[in-house]
């Protein structure tokens, strides 16, 4: 997370911009991760496409919505 805040911090100057950005970004970030181990799951051992929805949407929501928005909070 802080690796995607420095980026965006050294790009954006409005800090209501920089949050908007982080909290999408870091978001995207977890559900990419998400899609990758569902991928994964479901070339190995043939998931389905409700495994992709439980491993894409709770990642992306826990820890890249709520656990960005603590980090935002924070700083």
């Amino acid at each position: 997370m802080k690796w995607i805040w420095d980026q965006i911090d050294k790009r954006e100057k409005y800090p209501s911009k920089k949050r908007r950005w982080f909290l999408l970004c870091n978001t995207l970030f977890f559900a990419l991760l998400g899609a990758v181990v569902w991928l994964i799951g479901h070339l190995l051992f043939e998931w389905n496409w409700q495994w992709g929805i439980c491993l894409i949407g709770y990642p992306a929501f826990f820890f890249g919505y709520l656990g960005g928005l603590f980090f935002v909070l924070r700083r």
